[in-house]
């Protein structure tokens, strides 16, 4: 447990002003910074936010916390993903695991 009987987990926040969304995402880390050598996962819509995000997370002044590190951002398929090979590949033992060659039959 963290800071405030915070537990850590999924949240998700959608909007269409990235502006509230980035104050939002900074007042939230400002007020549960992670522990050290932890980090954070953001998940994107696209690359493009996710470097003006990392910029402004980033900024010396108002609103950027000065430094943007402990920061993984990902795009909702590579995350997507990731998911999947946690939960799928770890359940896989080399005996249970068959030949994924496929037999094609000329026709």
């Amino acid at each position: 447990m963290t800071a405030a009987g915070f537990h850590p987990g999924f949240l998700v926040i959608h909007g269409n002003r990235a502006e509230d969304l980035r104050d939002l995402l900074l007042r939230w880390m400002a007020h549960y910074p992670p522990a050290p050598l932890e980090r954070d996962l953001v998940i994107t819509q696209s690359n493009g936010i996710a470097q003006w995000l990392n910029f402004s997370l980033a900024a010396q002044d108002e609103p950027g916390l000065g430094i943007a590190a402990g920061i993984d951002m990902a795009l909702p398929a590579r995350f997507l993903w990731r998911c999947y090979r946690s939960v799928w590949v770890r359940n896989l033992s080399p005996k249970s695991h068959r030949s994924t060659r496929t037999a094609w039959s000329g026709g």
